[in-house]
């Protein structure tokens, strides 16, 4: 089992964030190993639906389902994956700061099977590397520009 956190701050305001990390076609955007992402269905989210994404590590392509298990504007998306080659959980919680910046706090959990089941002891150092360099590409992405 995997489990790490990653928690890093935003100078945009929390309604802002939240907006844009709820869209599953942002993910690309600043997650350098997701290809492609969609909602299914479309329109307002609400907890059950989906959004399915297309990865690329290790030198293999996937794809994973998820499924929205809790979602609270603008303080909290909870997803796990049900489908894919990894079994995951993700917890984003976000908080205005005292100088109303957006704490972003992501918690993961998961675990490998299949074909990455082999890489598994490099799998934490690895998940935990790739996710800060996404917060770090959302900071950087919101904090140059209008949220989308």
């Amino acid at each position: 089992m995997i489990e790490f956190e990653i928690v890093i701050e935003i100078n945009r305001p929390i309604d802002e964030v939240f907006a844009f990390l709820e869209r599953a076609e942002n993910v690309p955007l600043y997650n350098v190993v997701c290809k492609e992402a969609h909602r299914e269905p479309e329109g307002p989210i609400g907890i059950g639906d989906m959004s399915v994404a297309n990865y690329r590590m290790l030198g293999r392509s996937f794809e994973l389902t998820w499924q929205f298990v809790d979602y609270q504007p603008p303080k909290l998306l909870s997803m796990r994956s049900t489908s894919g080659p990894m079994s995951e959980k993700r917890e984003i919680k976000l908080e205005t700061t005292a100088t109303s910046e957006t704490r972003v706090l992501h918690r993961y959990e998961g675990e490998t099977k299949g074909f990455f089941k082999f890489a598994d002891s490099l799998s934490a150092p690895i998940a935990k590397r790739q996710m800060r360099s996404a917060m770090e590409g959302l900071k950087e992405l919101l904090e140059k520009g209008p949220a989308t």
